[in-house]
């Protein structure tokens, strides 16, 4: 049967791309919203929600698997063995949506008083996670300095680059 010109067929190729799709409904705190999961890893999925719900930069999130059929059991998402996991489970499963829950902690303030961006509501405690992580990296002086009278500058050394070891 020949094609009439200006008509095209049905892809199957989108066909079975909608059969695939699959709903991520991420819940934090008292708001919610849903993406298309098309996120390659963690750290990809980490900076979409960084940048939607534009949490303070000193806060820490975490993310956990809602499983369907439990709604009490919630799986972290702490590192990319979990998210290759999280991915085959939502490929799989037979559901076209997931629940993601989203925990958003701060650390305490160090003044004793809450900040206005410290303070949490009673609702959003309940979602909220208590561990907060700090990587602060302090430079550190070795060498006395020549002069008593004189503070220690650190001694700068340049990094050599791989392309910089094959040069001739």
């Amino acid at each position: 049967m020949a094609m009439e010109s200006g008509k095209r067929e049905p892809q199957c190729d989108l066909l079975d791309l909608l059969q695939r799709v699959v709903i991520i409904t991420y819940h934090a705190g008292d708001r919610k919203f849903e993406r298309i999961f098309k996120e390659k890893s963690l750290a990809e999925t980490m900076f979409m929600v960084r940048t939607k719900l534009q949490p303070p930069s000193n806060s820490t999130i975490t993310l956990k698997q809602r499983r369907s059929g439990d709604p009490d059991m919630f799986i972290d998402l702490d590192d990319e063995d979990d998210f290759d996991a999280f991915c085959v489970h939502v490929r799989t499963v037979s559901l076209k949506s997931v629940d993601v829950k989203v925990d958003i902690s701060q650390p305490p303030a160090t003044n004793g008083a809450a900040s206005s961006t410290g303070a949490v509501n009673a609702s959003q405690a309940s979602e909220m996670s208590l561990s907060v992580t700090k990587n602060k990296r302090k430079a550190t002086n070795d060498q006395p300095p020549i002069n008593p009278d004189e503070t220690a500058e650190p001694e700068l050394t340049m990094k050599k680059r791989k392309t910089d070891r094959h040069r001739n």
